[in-house]
């Protein structure tokens, strides 16, 4: 900008005298004041040229030719997430000279007391930078002459997340005929800091190993191709954007017409029916479940959810588990219903003990019929815990049984 206003000033000033130098008595004049105006424009240039050689954080990283290596200097391009704190060091490798930090404005940071600890402890010149939130570059460097230094840059840049969204045309729901070619993809709006790589996969499994035993799989960072459609080809797929900042994921539920499938899972006393089917259930009512008791919605029997074309029904089991008693999830559609029994099993954490005959001194207040007690003492060579069956209350001072 220096450089420009000068000249600037200079040109308009010179055309304005040599408009006026249509005399020839004037041109004497106008002779002496281009000479006058040339001189000035030598030292300008001269004046420039030294700014240029002695400024720095602006650009590259102006280092003389003659300079040594630096014995430890900061990498070159970090990547830290918002809010991370780091400590830049550098030590040039002539001791007598004075390494110093400016800014990306070229202003000199003043050197800060810092909790980090580095592996050289030389007479090098440590720099913190806390709560770091946008992306900047320090320089290390070291005066030699009036107008020139040795110096090395540590650019500091911020993490952003990938940005995607569906391809146009595309949503999060995708229907296919039999034989139909499933075609998913995405746009990359913003391949994210550092950029970020791409994974795709059906419902956990990787898409990467299911290509290598099905031809009909073919895929790109940012596609998914299934030709020729099958039931089997009904299910979530996820495509996720992952770098240090985050992971980011788009996901497709593709339908297939076909028939019902269940599937029940088993954490501790809940049990989970993901009914899948397509077309769609009627509605959540057409999964449901059935046992020895009735269920009602409430705290044991939740209300079903829908996710995309699956309903998802939750059930807390209270009956025995060591009567291995059987929870049955039915899901119908289009006049098909299909019914999937599920043994319900005693959890691992539940141990069915020895009898060891009748327990006294325990009381529980109050007890009824079934409920399950956890007890544990300690035996000869072990201790175990047991779950044991307790009767209601036998007698009036509230003693029970242990069966």
């Amino acid at each position: 900008k220096r450089v420009v206003l000068f000249l600037a000033g200079d040109f308009f000033l010179f055309a304005q005298e040599f408009q006026r130098s249509s005399s020839k008595a004037y041109e004497r004049v106008c002779e002496r004041s281009m000479d006058a105006r040339v001189r000035i424009v030598l030292v300008e240039i001269v004046t420039v040229v030294l700014l240029l050689l002695t400024a720095s954080g602006h650009g590259e990283c102006p280092s003389d030719p003659n300079c040594e290596e630096f014995d430890a200097a900061p990498s070159e391009n970090t990547i830290l997430l918002p809010g991370e704190d780091i400590c830049l060091f550098c030590d040039y490798s002539d001791q007598n000279l004075v390494e110093k930090w400016r800014d990306e404005n070229a202003v000199d940071v003043p050197t800060s007391s810092c909790s980090c600890t580095v592996m050289n402890e030389g007479n090098g010149n440590l720099l913190c930078i806390q709560n770091f939130r946008n992306t900047t570059f320090y320089d290390c460097y070291v005066p030699i002459t009036t107008f020139t230094s040795c110096c090395t840059r540590a650019r500091l840049t911020l993490a952003e997340s990938a940005k995607i969204a569906y391809s146009s045309g595309l949503s999060d729901e995708v229907n296919a005929e039999i034989g139909d070619t499933i075609s998913l993809g995405i746009e990359v709006e913003n391949p994210g800091v550092p950029e970020a790589s791409f994974h795709w996969d059906k419902e956990g499994e990787s898409i990467s190993e299911l290509s290598g035993s099905d031809s009909r799989i073919s895929f790109t960072d940012t596609s998914l191709t299934i030709t020729g459609a099958m039931a089997e080809d009904r299910a979530e797929y996820h495509v996720t954007a992952s770098n240090t900042a985050e992971n980011v994921t788009l996901t497709f539920y593709v339908r297939v017409p076909g028939k019902p499938r269940i599937s029940i899972e088993q954490e501790g006393d809940l049990l989970t029916c993901n009914a899948d089917g397509y077309p769609d259930f009627t509605s959540l009512d057409s999964v449901a479940w059935s046992s020895g008791e009735s269920f009602t919605i409430g705290e044991r029997y939740k209300s079903p959810t829908r996710l995309g074309s699956v309903i998802v029904s939750e059930i807390i089991a209270t009956a025995d588990c060591r009567d291995m008693p059987i929870y049955t999830c039915t899901a119908s559609t289009g006049g098909f219903s299909l019914s999937v029994p599920y043994t319900y099993t005693c959890p691992e954490n539940t141990t069915d003990g020895p009898m060891l005959g009748i327990v006294t001194g325990i009381s529980a207040d109050p007890i009824s019929a079934n409920k399950q007690i956890r007890l544990s003492w300690n035996m000869v060579e072990n201790a175990t815990s047991y779950v044991i069956r307790v009767d209601p209350a036998i007698d009036e001072e509230d003693s029970f049984e242990v069966i």
